[in-house]
């Protein structure tokens, strides 16, 4: 029972996935780690374009299989000791876990990018949909929790002022 709870208290009830609270904690104790072993952290934060129109013309039902749906393709992308995680709403952030190299980070956000831009269907109903993803890396972005949600967010932001469908960062990619 105990542990039920703690599931509950910590996890999205629609997708399952950590939430808001959960994610935090993760991404507090993945920076601990990446400090104390001079690694480098880093996080993804997306949006899917276009999920506003889903809900208002399909109905809350499908926008719920589609949040779903973009759960399960963000898991599937990503290694165990990494963490996928809603905000909310249509929103979510994924924190990636000591990889060194920026290329690998941006291989795996296009990854990323590619497989949540593949059509969603639901019966005859067939969704295109595409995600805006911004980047931010420990230590480039900085070296607390807000600093690193503030500047992908800010990314993400910049990816959806571009069209979207596309991995922003403020990154360089020489480190």
């Amino acid at each position: 029972m105990e542990q039920q709870l703690h599931h509950i208290a910590g996890h999205d009830p629609l997708t399952q996935l950590p939430n808001r609270s959960l994610l935090f904690e993760r991404l507090q104790a993945s920076l601990g780690l990446a400090r104390r072993g001079g690694t480098h952290l880093s996080l993804l934060f997306i949006d899917i374009d276009g999920f506003k129109h889903v809900n208002d013309n399909y109905g809350h039902l499908v926008g719920d299989k589609l949040l779903k749906s973009i759960a399960k393709r963000l898991h599937d992308c990503v290694r165990k000791s990494d963490t996928v995680g809603r905000c909310g709403g249509d929103e979510f952030l994924v924190i990636l876990n000591n990889i060194e190299s920026f290329d690998k980070v941006l291989i795996i956000a296009e990854n990323i990018r590619s497989e949540l831009d593949k059509p969603y269907q639901f019966d005859e109903l067939v969704l295109q949909l595409s995600p805006s993803i911004g980047l931010a890396r420990y230590p480039e972005n900085g070296d607390n929790e807000q600093q690193l949600i503030q500047h992908a967010d800010q990314a993400m932001y910049q990816a959806k002022s571009t069209g979207g469908n596309s991995v922003k960062t403020t990154v360089n990619s020489t480190k």
